[in-house]
């Protein structure tokens, strides 16, 4: 893979772009739905992408310079330009969740092998630390905590937790849900007698949390992009009163492996990857699950 062309101009754009170069990517051009897009045309002349106003021109240069294909723009006109995209045989990273229904993946199914799925924290080098310490681990308790604004941040949102589960385990399956006004409550198994406890609170003044807690660690994920590793109990002697505080063995921060957005420049090389053939977890029918289960979260 050696040329990109990108559809969308938003903040993540850039941090696309960084990645892309950073793995010898050439982005030849650009385009925006938004006529005059001012972030277009800074990121044309910053990196000295060719800025396409027409759609037309776009695939036909891009056809051109054999480029595959980033979609990062709203997510209403997704089904036309995967579409379009699709129609080039060429591959094509898109933002997740890429549809806010399920029903939608279903005509797009049979391309699956070209589509790549944007699910950035599946990347992320703690996760991939964690997985490694979970193994078949079991009896594993699951804490998962997903503040968010409304049922449908749930699917473009809180879709990146349950991409992170899935990655995890592959598998969950719901035994139990509660819902109140303000929040719901859901329960699932695991293989290896292992659970996860999902929390969704509605304008919760809290971060996104995974904690896993088994007789032989606890784990916490304070906010995704950290991770600290406990695995002994120190006694400390506190005015004769004995107190038991965890001791930390391994700690990371996402931010500081790299100076792009957390995940991207992972991921960018796994795209590159799947250019080159290398299959993947995050294709669309890996997409089409979590949105599937974040549905059954918000019915």
């Amino acid at each position: 893979m050696k040329n990109l062309s990108i559809i969308g101009s938003g903040r993540i754009v850039e941090e696309h772009i960084k990645a892309a170069l950073h793995c010898n990517i050439k982005v030849q051009h650009i385009f925006s739905s938004r006529p005059g897009s001012n972030n277009a045309q800074r990121l044309s002349k910053k990196y000295k992408i060719e800025n396409v106003k027409a759609f037309d021109k776009f695939i036909e240069l891009s056809n051109k310079t054999k480029s595959n294909f980033l979609i990062a723009g709203k997510i209403t006109k997704n089904a036309f330009y995967l579409k379009k995209c699709i129609e080039t045989k060429k591959k094509i990273l898109i933002e997740k969740p890429v549809f806010l229904k399920s029903q939608n993946f279903k005509k797009y199914l049979k391309s699956n092998s070209q589509i790549f799925v944007g699910f950035n924290r599946i990347y992320y080098k703690n996760i991939k630390t964690l997985k490694n310490i979970i193994g078949k681990s079991k009896n594993i308790t699951v804490n998962c905590f997903c503040p968010e604004l409304n049922k449908t941040r749930v699917i473009s949102n809180s879709s990146h937790i349950i991409s992170i589960l899935l990655f995890l385990f592959k598998n969950i399956k719901l035994i139990y849900r509660h819902k109140q006004k303000k929040g719901i409550f859901l329960r699932y198994k695991l293989s290896n007698d292992n659970i996860v406890n999902l929390f969704i609170n509605y304008n919760a003044i809290a971060n996104f949390k995974i904690e896993l807690i088994s007789e032989n660690f606890f784990i916490e994920l304070p906010s995704i992009e950290e991770l600290k590793v406990y695995n002994k109990l120190e006694k400390i002697n506190l005015n004769n009163n004995n107190i038991y505080k965890l001791k930390c063995s391994y700690k990371a921060n996402e931010y500081n492996f790299n100076k792009i957005k957390p995940g991207i420049l992972f991921q960018m090389k796994e795209f590159k990857n799947f250019c080159n053939g290398k299959n993947i977890i995050n294709d669309l029918r890996f997409t089409e699950k979590i949105i599937k289960i974040c549905e059954e979260i918000i019915q």
